[in-house]
């Protein structure tokens, strides 16, 4: 097993909630390393634009804001 993680997730796509809080920040970055493409979800899509990395700004505590979500995977 190679210790090059680049490639790992390459192509796939993550969605991750809570992108913007502490945790979500270290959880993005790792998928980013491993080459996933990350949908990050938060209240205010807030984040430093990056290459495979899409924001958008969601509340997940309702319906609408799950399904917007949804639809921008």
């Amino acid at each position: 097993m190679s210790s090059d993680h680049s490639t790992m997730m390459d192509g796939r796509v993550v969605m991750i909630t809570g992108a913007s809080g502490t945790l979500g920040r270290v959880v993005t970055e790792a998928f980013w390393k491993s080459g996933a493409l990350i949908l990050a979800v938060d209240r205010h899509g807030q984040g430093e634009p990056r290459e495979r990395i899409r924001r958008v700004a969601a509340d997940l505590t309702t319906l609408e804001g799950a399904a917007q979500a949804a639809a921008a995977a």
